[in-house]
């Protein structure tokens, strides 16, 4: 019996994706070689992102025609966030200002993003700035840490999620200092995401904040906060999560950061507050998230016939095929990243909306059967 996997495993449908392969046409019993499908059955090596096996199967139709089964998996490289959390006074110093509004919505909000099991799969660092931590309701007689170099270390490193405890423990002080060096967080955030853009991973800032950058000189102002975040927007997009009213300067962070504008969280209800923060936290996270994932790579003599493969997409229970459509013009199939030497299936526009926005979802590819094709 064809044996289904789940591509997006978690409620944010996200990455760790397995995506079943059925290879090869089968018109008799006995197995024969593979014409243009996948040679006879064996093991797969070298499949991206993790061990995969290739086992006969019953056979499944597609178009008509009965197609015989291997399976494997494959993994989609997860996303890795990096957030910037304002701890500021004025984010709640439980002295001057209450943190019930602010700081403990905010927090709560992050805490259950960090350690829920929808976000399984995801990447995540916590940078707070200023760095400096002193008792509550005092506040330091140096001047604040200024200098990107103070914030290219993470108060919690990058780890897999769920994993909430270093996260908690992180975010249990209640925040105690005027400046707000948005300038200089943002750069280090942006030298310690170099590593992961290096190593090929998807990677994205997310700010939080409740007002503009303060103290810190010159380069600390919301023109050079929006240069800094477009210099590196076309691999490193730039979310800003705004906390509070009159933010709508940080549409200018968002829209330089590549992410169009910033999400503003309202205050005045801590409940509220914390269900929409982490409504928004989930949104720009599954945003995140490829639409692209890519076909197996078999050691010879096990060959892929690019011209005999098909996509079946699942959401909400019901499964449909997807037809190749060159270029995406009408945004509702599938394409190649390359017809000549194709590695991965990229979904169409209104196709990837639909997964995103979709609780579960789940992608079967086909080899073996001729591609369905969307006519011009």
């Amino acid at each position: 019996m064809y044996r289904k996997h789940r591509l997006f495993p978690t409620s944010l449908g996200l990455a760790l994706a397995l995506v079943t392969v059925a290879l090869g046409c089968q018109e008799e019993e006995k197995r024969q070689p593979l014409a243009g499908g996948l040679s006879q059955g064996g093991s797969a090596q070298n499949i991206p992102g993790g061990a995969s096996t290739l086992g006969k199967g019953s056979g499944r139709p597609w178009s008509g025609e009965l197609c015989a089964e291997s399976s494997a998996e494959t993994r989609v490289d997860p996303v890795y966030l990096i957030f910037l959390l304002d701890q500021s006074g004025s984010m709640g110093d439980g002295v001057a200002v209450s943190p019930a509004f602010k700081w403990t919505p905010v927090t709560d909000a992050l805490r259950s993003f960090f350690e829920s099991d929808s976000s399984k799969g995801f990447f995540a660092s916590l940078t707070l700035f200023p760095t400096e931590q002193n008792p509550p309701g005092q506040r330091s007689p140096e001047p604040p840490l200024c200098e990107p170099s103070d914030y290219e270390m993470p108060v919690v490193e990058m780890r897999a999620l769920p994993e909430g405890a270093p996260f908690a423990q992180a975010l249990s002080e209640l925040p105690n200092e005027s400046a707000t060096p948005s300038w200089a967080a943002l750069s280090g955030a942006i030298n310690y995401a170099q590593q992961f853009l290096t190593a090929g991973k998807r990677a994205a800032l997310v700010l939080v904040t409740d007002g503009q950058p303060a103290g810190c000189g010159q380069e600390n102002t919301l023109v050079q906060l929006a240069k800094k975040a477009a210099s590196v927007a076309e691999t490193l997009p730039t979310y800003v999560i705004g906390v509070g009213s009159d933010l709508l300067g940080l549409n200018y962070v968002a829209e330089a950061g590549g992410t169009r504008e910033a999400l503003i969280v309202e205050v005045g209800d801590p409940d509220a507050t914390r269900i929409a923060f982490l409504e928004k936290v989930q949104k720009l996270a599954r945003g995140e998230l490829p639409c692209e994932y890519p076909l197996p790579r078999l050691t010879p003599p096990q060959v892929l016939n690019p011209k005999k493969v098909n996509v079946e997409l699942t959401l909400a229970g019901k499964t449909r095929g997807l037809q190749k459509e060159i270029g995406c013009n009408k945004g509702m199939g599938w394409r190649y990243n390359s017809d000549d030497s194709p590695t991965k299936i990229l979904l169409c526009d209104t196709v990837c909306s639909e997964v995103k926005s979709a609780s579960q979802s789940k992608l079967d590819v086909v080899f073996g059967c001729e591609t369905s094709q969307l006519l011009r």
